[in-house]
Order: C-alpha cells, then sequence, then structure tokens
C-alpha cells in the first residue's frame, strides 16, 4: 500500500453515460516510506471510471500515468 504526505486532485471533465462516469484530470502527490519517488513530488494525469450499483458509484477502473519533470 502507498502511503502520501500530500494529494491533491483537479478534476477537469466529467461524463455521463448512463450508469457510467468518466472523471478525467491531474494530482500533485508527494508519497512516504519505500515507494518509488518518495518525499518527490510527482505530477500526473488520471482518468476514472466509475459506475453506479443501487445509490452507490463504484470505481471500475482507473489509469494514471506520471508527467515526468520538464
Amino acid at each position: 500500500m502507498i502511503h502520501y504526505s500530500s494529494f491533491e486532485r483537479t478534476i477537469e471533465a466529467i461524463r455521463f453515460d448512463r450508469d457510467i462516469a468518466i472523471v478525467m484530470g491531474s494530482e500533485e502527490v508527494v508519497s512516504v516510506g519505500d515507494a518509488p519517488r518518495a518525499g518527490q513530488k510527482v505530477h500526473r494525469r488520471f482518468t476514472n471510471i466509475w459506475k453506479i450499483t443501487g445509490t452507490t458509484w463504484v470505481m471500475i477502473g482507473r489509469h494514471a500515468n506520471v508527467i515526468p519533470p520538464k
């Protein structure tokens, strides 16, 4: 399990199609412990896919990729 000392998410778009929601945006995270790049701020883009089941939204898919530093 990865632990973060900071985590900030910016949602840029949400699209709905019946019982599916697709959420896209960016994240800035700083992990701690034995994680790769621990202590460094990492910028990444993400896409989360959610499905409503009854009255609860459940994440059914996720993709995130690191944006290399300039």
